[in-house]
């Protein structure tokens, strides 16, 4: 069943909590200005305590998403398509996203410019029609043209920079009035870009609609993969098919049509019958509406309205074309800039964030170099392009740049931490690791990552008890941190201490239900104290839930629970699931495992010959 939010359009006050939002990442501040509510969620206007600048921060309706895994999956979506968004860069014509990630209240967060608008006309496009209408007056051609034509030079950038930066084709999806917004010098910049696609590849069932003048008018919708704004959505659109740049051309037409018009191509008051109308009917002509319209023009817009795609001009095609009828109308060129705006060293920096999120840590180095060149005293850029480095493996440049930012600012704890996971994870250096940690602690004494990485690094020494000190402390700053319980559950099977250890196996499991690892772990507790079918049973569990959690907490170890699972078959007796999970074992064992697999191939011969004379 669709769930709908019916959202206000008017800026509000925020709530006393919200009046500052922090990252989780960055561990930037923001002092909230203003809220507005928005067609996804809640856009602050903040100022930064760091540079006193004024950004835009988008938030959205998380709680829209209706089960945990749909929650999750949105998260990681967004991040994904905020990261990519800010890979674009600077652009006259593109609102700039910054980054994207978590803020205090583990929403997702994309940082992004803010965009003044104009003190009479408002801030988006839907603003300047209003008035407009209100006025009784229709925008004027010239300002229509200029508006569409930066619209397409933000789109054919856009198309530019995905290409050559990620080899990805680009496709807006959800151009509308509101997704374009207007400087105080009369200048376009489209924004949310790819925001839409979050959505519709996350899952789940959402429409948005917001109530003006006793009217409610759906902004967004989403449902089985098809997602957009009903007015601007193409035909191909609505019936769920591979989109491309002409998909975008439509929703341009709807918005030209509507600038000319002051109303889209088709009003229609549900989804289904909007539907119906972007696939069968024809729209009137934008000259049956007003009478100041340009033939060329009329005749273009209806173009772009073409039910098939083939019909319509491509982005570059219906550029042009606006820029001829522009110079006959008024005898002088529309200004075009399809190059973007040169970087500073904030903007090299949080591209590279971007790019490193994405995985891509060969640009993002890139970009982190870039920036030093500007500014090479920067110590948080040496600090993420040592993760950077640290990524792909490269850690001895890792070690001299967590050195490099200590050395520029001994106080930042982050830079010990990450130090101490190197010397932790890759060189098996505990003592050093411990020294590391120790020192982020000093600076932050409520820094519970370090406290849980101060624990496994005792853990690794064997000094149990202390490592069980640590792992506590992290509980009692975060309770909510299924892994610190897992972790603890660890150290208490490490010490024989197997029913201490199901106990902290049992809470991780109730923060997370999904945790294939603690799963794994308890089984394996209770294989330790002769419970061989509840063993049997978590290993079933983590089982399940090994695919979608492989690269996150099994690390390398995805084909031990059937190994496990054969044993403790073996154990009761029960020789034919014992041969089958052996044998699930040999075919997913990673080379490391290669000693176990050949004594699990004899354990199978072994097994095949007691099987024979049981039965």
């Amino acid at each position: 069943m669709e769930e709908e939010a019916i959202l206000p359009s008017e800026p509000e006050e925020t709530e006393a909590e919200e009046k500052e939002i922090r990252t989780n990442f960055t561990q930037t501040v923001f002092f909230v200005e203003t809220m507005h509510h928005g067609g996804m969620g809640k856009v602050y206007v903040a100022r930064c305590k760091t540079d006193r600048k004024l950004y835009a921060l988008k938030t959205i309706l998380l709680e829209k998403r209706k089960t945990e895994e749909e929650r999750e999956a949105f998260f990681k979506r967004f991040r994904w398509e905020g990261q990519i968004w800010a890979i674009l860069g600077k652009h006259r014509n593109i609102v700039q996203a910054y980054w994207a990630e978590q803020d205090q209240f583990y929403r997702p967060l994309l940082i992004m410019e803010y965009v003044d608008g104009h003190s009479k006309y408002g801030v988006t496009l839907r603003d300047w029609i209003k008035k407009h209408n209100l006025e009784g007056k229709m925008l004027p051609i010239s300002f229509i043209l200029k508006i569409a034509n930066e619209v397409l030079t933000a789109l054919l950038y856009a198309k530019r920079i995905m290409k050559e930066e990620l080899d990805m084709e680009f496709v807006h999806r959800d151009l509308k009035p509101e997704n374009i917004l207007i400087t105080k010098k009369g200048v376009a910049k489209v924004t949310d870009f790819g925001l839409v696609k979050a959505f519709g590849e996350a899952g789940g069932d959402i429409t948005l609609k917001v109530k003006e003048d006793e009217v409610e008018r759906v902004t967004f919708m989403a449902t089985k993969g098809i997602c957009g704004t009903p007015p601007y959505m193409a035909p191909e659109q609505w019936r769920g098919e591979e989109l491309e740049e002409r998909t975008d051309v439509y929703a341009l037409g709807c918005i030209l049509y509507e600038m000319i018009t002051g109303k889209t191509p088709f009003i229609r008051y549900s989804i289904e019958a909007c539907r119906n109308a972007h696939l069968y009917e024809t729209p009137k002509s934008p000259e049956m509406e007003e009478d100041d319209v340009p033939n060329a023009l009329n005749i273009l817009v209806l173009k772009c309205l073409s039910k098939d795609k083939k019909d319509r001009p491509k982005l570059s095609e219906l550029r042009n074309e606006l820029q001829r009828i522009y110079r006959e109308l008024f005898g002088r060129k529309l200004e075009v800039k399809d190059t973007g705006d040169k970087l500073n060293v904030f903007d090299w920096h949080s591209r590279g964030i971007c790019f490193s999120q994405l995985g891509l840590q060969g640009k993002a180095i890139i970009c982190f170099n870039e920036a030093l060149k500007i500014d090479p005293k920067k110590a948080r850029i040496y600090h993420n392009r040592g993760d950077a480095y640290a990524f792909i493996g490269q850690y001895e440049n890792a070690i001299k740049d967590y050195n490099r930012a200590i050395e520029l600012n001994p106080n930042d704890p982050k830079f010990y931490n990450n130090l101490g996971i190197i010397f932790l994870d890759i060189l098996n250096q505990h003592e050093k690791a411990i020294d590391n940690f120790t020192k982020a602690i000093e600076l932050d004494p409520n820094f519970y990552s370090a406290y849980n990485n101060r624990g496994m690094a005792y853990n690794n020494l064997g000094q149990y008890d202390q490592a069980i000190n640590n792992l506590e402390k992290v509980i009692e700053l975060n309770p909510n941190l299924a892994d610190s319980y897992l972790n603890l559950g660890n150290t208490y099977s490490y010490k024989d201490q197997n029913e201490l250890a199901i106990e902290y196996y049992n809470k991780a499991i109730e923060l997370n239900q999904q945790f294939a690892l603690a799963y794994f772990n308890r089984g394996n507790s209770y294989r330790d104290i002769g419970q061989y079918e509840l063993a049997i049973r978590d290993y079933d569990k983590a089982i399940e839930l090994r695919p979608r959690e492989v690269s996150t907490h099994f690390h390398g170890i995805e084909s031990l629970p059937y190994l496990n699972r054969a044993k403790a078959y073996e154990i009761l007796g029960e020789y034919r699931q014992a041969i089958e999970n052996f044998n699930c074992f040999i075919e997913v064992a990673s080379p490391q495992y290669a000693q176990d697999v050949e004594e699990a191939k004899k354990m199978i011969e072994e097994l095949k010959g007691r099987a024979e004379k049981m039965f």
